[in-house]
């Protein structure tokens, strides 16, 4: 891990998040979140085009503080997807 880190400042975002944007897609984060706060899962939301759910006093591993949250919205992107007929 030590070593992974300083290859994170070379990470180009913008080009990694252009390769998703025409892919169905929801971020789901917490209020309290470090690694990825809620201002850049905004940011990725919007590039995205999609949905952003904040969920209160969650940290990074929302899905471990809130996983009826996270599963209703997973359902509910799938859901989205079916009746749009892409899967």
């Amino acid at each position: 891990m030590g070593a992974f880190l300083p290859t994170l400042g070379d990470h180009d975002r913008e080009a990694a998040i252009s390769a998703y944007v025409d892919l169905p897609a929801v971020v789901v984060n917490g209020s309290a979140g470090l690694v990825v706060p809620p201002a850049d899962s905004a940011a990725i939301a919007r590039a995205l085009g999609c949905r952003h759910v904040v969920v209160p006093r969650a940290g990074h591993n929302v899905m471990m503080a809130a996983p009826e949250k996270v599963t209703n919205e997973l359902r509910s992107l799938a859901e989205r997807v079916r009746e749009a007929g892409q899967i």
